[in-house]
């Protein structure tokens, strides 16, 4: 026998002593009274006992040498049974083998350290021993036995190659085949005690639940009596110590539920083939006089099957199902859907569900209106929506959904439609799949909205950033950055260009504020200070020189901080061209001074405006119909055109002199004070000089109000030039230049009656508050303008906002500007103050109500004559005018003008007369033109008489009031068509025409499905050529 063979046998002995692994973890395995921790411990010891055992028949190889399987139960022991009893097994095995002795003790040591971190290391990296094969335990083998016998190396050389030589083969053979005999047969055993687990607690569940759930199993005899009962029998009986055995089931229940589980159960005893199921409150029986109303109870689903005819159960079979949750969870459900319905309407987005397996497509109300789609013509297909998909936009959406359903996950996309009506429409999509347990997808839901205003919008945006951009390369703007993090300013080519600094170099916060000239350092100091402290933005002008070429420059410089990142944005513009600047100066002085000349003369053109120019319109009215009824021929009508000439002078004279008053019709909107502010500041600046610096302190999230620009405009610049008169008395600007201040700053404010009427402005002791109105409780926009200049004595102070009041010297001022600003204000429902101390200058406030409307620039076109055929074409307007007016002479004017053109025209010279004409002729009239001003009963209240009569009536306003009298009776802010006296008879004719003709339009495009017309300007003047 050789003497491989020899190694061989002991080590095949050896290893049969392994089997006894498989019974040891049986037997512990199956001892429920031990807990997890306890099973281990007892597990290592055991497997300890085993490897003392193998160590103990090993085979001799030299003296202190020996070889045994305990490699391979350390290593089993660690993969399938973790650390704990690895490591106690290991003890046994490095404490025995050092009792051995031999110079092989370091080794075995060592080996059996090796064993357990390698299934250590193996099962932590397989993250589970289920389903681990045959190839990969052999694997498992290999490598533990490759590192004993690596181990080896650890004895002498000449007894390790000796070692070597004669057990590579044997080790390498056998104890790989070995670790996968036995580390199949405990994965066996394991899965195998496992299952016994799983068993063993479905049961002890079942058991719980049975008995302490919701749920009642009973057996019924054919008599319907109780013959078992498992569960909760309280539910039924009130009585947990009470049996049902015996007791007639339906007895136990309250009267009206007691009969139909009567019925139930009849049922099923006549057709045993099927089972009821019922579902009502279990209301027992409780022997009270009065029973218990059903909310009391929970709600129950009984199923009741007949199994009589089975020789194995041979009893019918009731089971009592507590579904009140189930119940609550539907109700709630249900008002889920419900509340998602309405969410999904009110955001305008439609739902959708595609069933995949089925190609089954549902929509919702809310989608077959954003397709424009009927109902009716609905086919249910995916096909049925991909035929409004635009073609340009059909593959790369369709890409993007199929790859959602073969990677089951969610998508959201653009694209367009084509809606049957032909109109193109934005939809955007998002859409979440279903799978089924093979990964597959079977559902696809998801929603649609229509984006197309946002999408309209954007690009407009865009355009306008174009614009923008475009605008800063040529005015020269530059932007730069301050980061906290790195202590360094980040700035634009232009910015570095107009700072004159290199364009290689890296510059400091401190570098930027030595810029600014000495006086104006601790301005741009006190501005960067602020703008990290209260988090506003800051604008400020500062002048400076140039590194690069030493030239002094003006600079406009804004920033704002945002402290999330820590930076400070902001931007740059050279504001020099100091030529200009003067001119532009002056220029806007000298139509100043105009403005407040021609104040006093509108104010006398705006007491005659109504009268005279209702005489201007009878005059250049029927001078034109006179030369058309003479003929241009006629030697008279030279004479006669002369005359209309004058008029229309008059009446041109009239208009420009209401304009230069601000008497005109003007039109409120909404808008932001901040932004007018900063549109205005170039100009103010230039009007005050360059020696006032003028900070602003905007709130960034300032509130809107409703007023029109150019009321705001005005306000600015009668303040602007009251602030310089006073800064220029006080300060000799020569020998102080940059001195003066003018602070101009808003905020929010909400108000309650209270606080109004306790207003103060400032602490300085001087003030006036010329707004007898108590205004009401609520938000309010707060506009404040402070200076440094002379002051106002008190005596001056109460009478500052008096028409003509003026401390100025002769023909230096009118004294209008202060009242016609407190006018303004006070025409916009506001309120203004004015705080001051000789000496240490002014502060006016002035708060103005909240408007809770979006600014928008969205304006929309009307219908505009186009020719003097289009109001000529008297043969085709055959329609009703009724004509209200209490101007005998303008009535009998506009009467032959429009009867001329071919319309029926009625007349009436007072709203009464109008009302009974109106309820005569209510089939007919197409149109009322109405005066604003009448006896009795104004314009806009005759026409809401008349609405009565005839709905949305189309109504033509006239009048030769100015804005003050007309915004008063509200003619200004609800949208009506407008056309200002004096009139020609062709003007009048063109605008009756636009308003019947769009009239004509709106009424065709309601019997269309289309989106919903843009919003209205609030005052429609329709424009004449």
């Amino acid at each position: 026998m050789s003497s491989e063979t020899l190694v061989f046998i002991p080590l095949i002995n050896n290893s049969g002593l392994l089997l006894a692994l498989a019974a040891i973890y049986d037997a512990v395995n199956l001892e429920d009274r031990l807990n997890m921790r306890y099973k281990n411990i007892v597990l290592g010891i055991l497997i300890g006992i085993i490897t003392i055992a193998v160590m103990a028949t090993p085979l001799h190889f030299a003296n202190g040498v020996i070889f045994d399987t305990r490699s391979i139960v350390l290593s089993l022991t660690a993969l399938f049974f973790g650390c704990i009893p690895a490591f106690i097994a290991s003890v046994f095995s490095i404490l025995f083998r050092i009792h051995i002795g031999g110079i092989g003790t370091l080794t075995g040591c060592l080996l059996a350290i090796s064993s357990i971190l390698i299934g250590l290391a193996w099962r932590k990296i397989r993250n589970s021993d289920r389903n681990i094969s045959f190839f990969e335990l052999y694997i498992f083998g290999i490598v533990n036995h490759l590192s004993m016998l690596a181990l080896m190396y650890t004895l002498p050389r000449q007894t390790a190659l000796q070692v070597l030589a004669g057990i590579t083969w044997p080790v390498l053979t056998i104890f790989p085949i070995a670790t996968v005999i036995l580390g199949k047969l405990l994965l066996r055993q394991k899965k195998r005690l496992e299952n016994l687990d799983i068993v063993a607690a479905h049961e002890r569940k079942f058991r719980k639940i049975l008995v302490q759930g919701w749920d009642i199993i009973t057996l019924l005899s054919e008599d319907l009596k109780v013959r078992e009962t498992l569960g909760r029998v309280d539910l039924i009986t009130n009585d947990e110590s009470r049996n049902l055995n015996g007791l007639s089931f339906p007895d136990c229940f309250a009267e009206g539920k007691k009969e139909l589980i009567q019925l139930s159960i009849t049922a099923c005893l006549l057709d045993p083939s099927i089972s009821r199921t019922i579902q009502l409150p279990l209301n027992i029986h409780t022997g009270e006089e009065l029973p218990k109303p059903d909310a009391d109870f929970p709600w129950v689903e009984i199923s009741i099957s007949n199994f009589l005819h089975d020789a194995d159960v041979n009893a019918i079979l009731v089971i009592i199902r507590d579904i009140s949750g189930q119940k609550a969870d539907q109700e709630s459900a249900e008002a889920m859907a419900g509340r998602l319905a309405l969410a999904c309407n009110s955001a305008e987005m439609g739902i959708w569900d595609l069933d995949l397996l089925n190609d089954r497509l549902i929509w919702d109300d809310q989608m077959f209106q954003i397709y424009g789609v009927d109902p009716v013509n609905f086919t249910s297909h995916f096909e049925e929506w991909a035929k409004y998909v635009h073609p340009d936009d059909l593959d790369p959406t369709w890409t993007i959904i199929q790859k959602a359903i073969n990677e089951a996950g969610n998508f959201a996309l653009q694209f367009r439609i084509i809606r049957p009506d032909g109109q193109i429409a934005h939809i955007e999509a998002h859409g979440i799949t279903e799978a089924n347990h093979d990964g597959q997808s079977t559902r696809l839901i998801g929603v649609n909205r229509d984006i197309t205003k946002r999408v309209r919008a954007e690009a407009e945006l865009k355009k306008s950033e174009t614009v923008l951009r475009k605008a800063q390369a040529v005015a020269k703007i530059g932007t730069w950055e301050f980061h906290f993090e790195s202590s360094r300013v980040m700035a634009s080519p232009e910015a570095r260009e107009i700072y004159g600094l290199s364009h290689d170099k890296e510059y400091s916060i401190s570098d930027i504020q030595q810029l600014p000239l000495p006086e104006y350092r601790d301005g741009l100091n006190i501005a960067l200070k602020s703008v990290i402290e209260n988090e506003q933005p800051y604008s400020i002008e500062f002048q400076m020189r140039k590194p690069s070429d030493n030239q002094l420059v003006w600079i406009h410089s804004r920033a704002e901080y945002d402290p999330s990142t820590r930076i400070i944005s902001g931007i740059i513009q050279d504001i020099s061209e100091p030529q200009k600047a003067v001119a532009e100066r002056e220029k806007l002085l000298s139509q100043l001074r105009q403005s407040q000349k021609m104040e006093a003369i509108g104010r006398l053109a705006g007491g005659v405006a109504h009268d005279f120019n209702n005489m201007l319109n009878v005059i250049m009215g029927f001078s034109d119909l006179a030369i058309a009824r003479i003929g241009t021929d006629n030697p008279l009508a030279r004479d006669i055109e002369e005359i209309q000439q004058a008029a229309t002078r008059s009446a041109e004279l009239t208009r420009q002199l209401l304009a230069f008053s601000r008497k005109e019709v003007i039109a409120p909107r909404p808008l932001n004070l901040n932004q007018q502010i900063s549109n205005s500041l170039k100009m103010i600046q230039a009007m005050v000089g360059e020696n006032i610096r003028i900070i602003t302190d905007l709130n960034s999230d300032l509130w809107n109000v409703k007023m029109d620009p150019s009321q705001i405009s005005q306000i600015l610049t009668n303040m602007a030039i009251n602030a310089r008169d006073a800064i220029l008395n006080h300060i000799d600007s020569e020998r102080h230049p940059g001195v003066g201040l003018i602070i101009l700053s808003t905020a929010n404010k909400t108000l309650n009656t209270q606080q109004i009427s306790k207003l103060s402005p400032s602490s300085m002791p001087g003030s006036a508050d010329y707004n007898p109105e108590i205004l009401a409780g609520g938000d309010y926009v707060m506009l404040k303008i402070q200076d440094n200049g002379s002051g106002i004595t008190p005596d001056v102070l109460e009478h500052i906002f008096e028409p003509f009041f003026t401390t100025k010297a002769e023909g230096e001022g009118t004294g209008l500007g202060l009242a016609t600003i407190y006018g303004i204000v006070n025409q916009n429902g506001g309120h203004i103050m004015a705080a001051s101390t000789p000496g240490n200058g002014s502060e006016f406030t002035i708060i103005l109500p909240r408007c809770l409307q979006e600014i928008t620039s969205d304006e929309k076109g009307y219908p505009d004559p186009s020719s003097d055929s289009y109001a000529d074409s008297s043969l085709e307007d055959t329609q009703t005018i009724l004509i209200v007016e209490d101007e005998a002479q303008l009535l009998s004017l506009a009467e032959r003008i429009l009867t001329k053109r071919g319309y029926r025209v009625l007349t009436a010279l007072s709203p009464e007369e109008a009302m009974k004409i109106a309820s005569t002729e209510r089939k007919s009239i197409a149109l009322l033109l109405t005066d604003v001003i009448m006896p009795g009963m104004n314009g806009k209240e005759l026409r809401h008489a008349i609405e009565r009569l005839i709905p949305e009536i189309p109504t033509l306003f006239m009048s030769g009031y100015t804005a003050e009298v007309i915004t008063a009776r509200g003619f200004l802010e609800d949208g009506f068509d407008f056309i200002p006296k004096p009139f020609s008879p062709r003007e009048l004719a063109q605008s009756v025409k636009a308003i019947l003709d769009r009239n004509i339009k709106t009424q065709r495009d309601r019997t269309k499905k289309e989106g919903p017309p843009d919003d209205e300007p609030s005052v429609k003047q329709l424009d004449i050529i």
